[in-house]
C-alpha cells in the first residue's frame, strides 16, 4: 500500500527483498528483514552540513538562532505558540522550531 501511494504521487519506489537490500547496503543486517522500500532518487546528506546550510539560509532571511541557552518552556496564547521561556528570560517568536532531537516529545508536551 505504501509503495502504491507513493507511486500515485510520482515517487519511483520499489519494494525489494532482503537479498536486494543486502546488495544495495552490504552493512545492513537483513536476517530478520522481510521486505523494504528502495527509491533510486533518494539522496544522502551529512546531517551536520545539512543543519548548517539550513541555519545559514534562515539567518539570511532574518531568523535569529540562539545556542547554548536552555529552553524551559513554551509560551502559548489562544492555543497558539507565541515563544519560549529560557533561563535568561522569555523570547517572543512568530515561529518556534522544535530541534530537540530525541527529546522532542518531552519538549513539545
Amino acid at each position: 500500500r505504501v509503495a502504491a501511494a507513493n507511486r500515485k504521487f510520482g515517487v519511483d519506489v520499489h519494494e525489494i527483498g532482503p537479498h536486494e537490500i543486502k546488495e544495495l547496503f552490504p552493512l545492513c543486517h537483513t536476517e530478520d528483514v522481510l521486505r523494504g522500500f528502495y527509491v533510486p532518487d533518494d539522496g544522502r546528506v551529512n546531517p551536520v552540513d545539512a543543519a548548517m546550510a539550513i541555519a545559514r539560509g534562515a539567518r539570511i532571511h532574518g531568523a535569529q538562532i540562539f545556542e547554548d541557552i536552555p529552553v524551559t518552556g513554551v509560551t502559548r496564547r489562544d492555543g497558539r505558540v507565541t515563544g519560549v521561556t529560557t533561563n535568561q528570560g522569555p523570547v517572543a517568536a512568530e515561529y518556534v522550531v522544535n530541534c530537540t532531537g530525541m527529546w522532542a516529545r518531552q519538549f513539545g508536551a
